[in-house]
């Protein structure tokens, strides 16, 4: 098996931001592993380490030493990755670089067997399309209402809402002009990225919960789990932890104190896709519930994650995954309708991806 390791800058239309940092491109490793028939298997690291990950130059070393070593083979998905983890110790601290090599050794071995992803993860192959929310970012009242009716305008059935920025005043006049453009049965979710402490959490919530929210994602940093459990416990609203759940450990220790009602889990940052599936089915048999969202990442990783989540045994509220339209450039597009992320019809991830020069 060949591997060939792409470095790829995409930039954004506009920076994004979100707690303690932003980015106006996305900084990419594509991954990309062919066998002697010229079958490719693609895979992506692309890593936030403000978010917790490795740096982007501990994922590209981390990569490179694996590629060129005789442990990486195309026979089996997962017992190559097995040992892989037993003779890289590493790589369980990298996890975008984790999630890149299960991303392509996964999708190489579903090419080869000419079957989706999905499939390959154990998920009924007819599942095509998976929903998501739209996102109405920061600004004015008014500059929220437009993004919320676009959204509308273009299909979708759930928006999500950056609050947290300003005073929950404010918040509110900018809840209230969306969800005016909203039909009465759409969803509206909130995340605040951690922007408050406890007690103006609470104000919050309060002040939101006429409004008729799905849920609130991550109202108080990551670190205050003890405030999230209690946010939680007031009941005034769903709470979603999101920051809080970076990896599938402490995402384990939220679920089993009942700190949050809803876990929103990337699986870029948590190294992996059939242990991240494995999870969600546990989560969701236990009577929580698992968002699957990007990391901001370009199209073969956001393709990685859509699988999974057409993998999945259960029907699914709106997922994470319309961040394609971040993208100014990408190596594919994402086709979206009616709120609904339509999977491609090929083999594995369902495309090769366009990566133009690389280096």
């Amino acid at each position: 098996m060949r591997a060939s390791l792409h470095t790829r800058s995409f930039p954004l239309r506009r920076p994004f931001r979100s707690s303690g940092w932003e980015i106006s491109s996305r900084d990419v490793l594509l991954l990309q592993l062919t066998d002697d028939t010229g079958n490719s298997g693609w895979g992506e690291a692309a890593p936030l380490p403000a978010f917790g990950t490795e740096t982007f130059a501990d994922a590209a070393r981390i990569l490179r030493e694996i590629t060129s070593s005789a442990y990486l083979t195309a026979t089996d998905a997962e017992e190559t990755l097995a040992e892989l983890d037993a003779a890289f110790p590493t790589l369980s601290g990298a996890p975008t670089a984790r999630f890149a090599l299960e991303s392509a050794l996964r999708d190489l071995r579903a090419r080869q067997e000419n079957i989706r992803l999905s499939r390959a993860l154990g998920g009924d192959s007819a599942r095509a399309r998976i929903p998501v929310n739209a996102v109405a970012g920061g600004g004015t009242a008014e500059e929220a209402a437009r993004a919320a009716l676009d959204a509308v305008q273009e299909g979708y059935r759930c928006i999500k809402m950056k609050v947290g920025a300003a005073d929950p005043e404010e918040d509110v006049a900018r809840i209230r002009a969306v969800r005016a453009v909203m039909a009465p049965d759409m969803t509206l979710r909130l995340d605040a990225n951690g922007a408050w402490d406890f007690g103006t959490a609470e104000e919050a919530m309060r002040l939101f919960q006429p409004y008729g929210i799905e849920y609130i994602e991550q109202p108080v940093p990551a670190e205050d789990v003890d405030e999230l459990a209690a946010l939680t416990g007031l009941g005034i609203m769903p709470v979603a932890a999101d920051e809080a759940a970076q990896n599938l450990a402490r995402a384990r220790e939220l679920m089993e104190r009942g700190a949050a009602d809803l876990l929103v889990i990337k699986p870029m940052a948590a190294g992996g896709l059939a242990a991240v599936r494995d999870f969600t089915i546990e989560v969701h048999a236990a009577g929580m519930d698992v968002v699957l969202t990007s990391f901001v990442d370009s199209a073969v990783g956001r393709a990685a994650v859509a699988q999974l989540c057409a993998s999945l045994p259960f029907p699914l509220r709106a997922q994470g995954l319309s961040t394609g339209t971040l993208f100014a450039q990408d190596s594919a597009r994402d086709r979206i309708a009616g709120g609904q992320m339509l999977l491609p019809g090929g083999a594995g991830i369902g495309f090769t991806p366009d990566i133009g020069d690389s280096t």
